[in-house]
């Protein structure tokens, strides 16, 4: 065959493959429901993955979770995400896909999954966190603190007790949550705490932040 011949045969094969991909409805299926624990703690980061979703145009897809109580994950090729709750309850957690080429064209929400968090030690008979706020620091690792002060009101010397800390994005996406602790804390005393944001790689976007009691005993 002549050289102007396959060029044309090859233009003819591209036009025809793209006219036949623009002719297809461009969707992208709902996810499975997502996996992961029935329950846990408030404060306790929980990891969740979701899959199944499909482009109809071939192109990859990208995930996100609803956490049930207002917030969202980040949009990522990766269909797994974790989430700390900051109040006890039970949440409904979904995800939803999109395509990574044109990112409009988005899933439905997936089923459900129902998960239940509680709380271990409530702030009103143990721990009571007096102030606390949201400061820059030099450490370029840890670029934020959470700084308060927490007093025992519980009655006796509290043998462990602990104060976490969550930090979100200006879209109130939570990027990371740590916590700190102290040992044997007299009753009445004040605790300074300090809560620093230990996710290096999303600490420059953090907006706020909220602070919750954890275990105390």
């Amino acid at each position: 065959m002549k050289p102007w011949r396959r060029m044309c045969v090859a233009v003819i094969f591209v036009i025809t493959i793209l006219t036949l991909e623009s002719c297809v409805p461009h969707t992208v299926s709902a996810p499975n429901t997502p996996s992961g624990p029935n329950s846990g703690e408030v404060g306790e980061m929980l990891t969740f993955t979701t899959g199944g979703a499909s482009c109809s145009h071939g192109h990859p897809v990208q995930y996100r979770f609803y956490w049930g109580d207002g917030t969202f994950s980040s949009w990522g090729s990766s269909p797994t995400a974790s989430h700390a709750w900051t109040s006890a309850g039970t949440y409904q957690v979904k995800a939803q896909a999109r395509c990574s080429v044109d990112t409009s064209v988005v899933s439905e929400w997936s089923p459900t999954k129902t998960v239940t968090i509680i709380s271990t030690s409530p702030s009103t008979s143990e721990l009571q966190i007096l102030d606390w706020q949201l400061l820059p620091t030099d450490n370029m690792f840890m670029p934020w603190v959470i700084r308060g002060h927490a007093q025992n009101i519980s009655g006796r010397t509290l043998h462990y007790a602990e104060v976490r800390g969550h930090f979100y994005d200006s879209n109130n996406v939570l990027l990371c949550s740590w916590l700190d602790n102290i040992s044997d804390l007299p009753p009445d005393t004040v605790w300074e705490f300090n809560i620093y944001c230990i996710c290096s790689d999303t600490c420059d976007r953090v907006d706020h932040a909220t602070v919750s009691v954890g275990s105390c005993w």
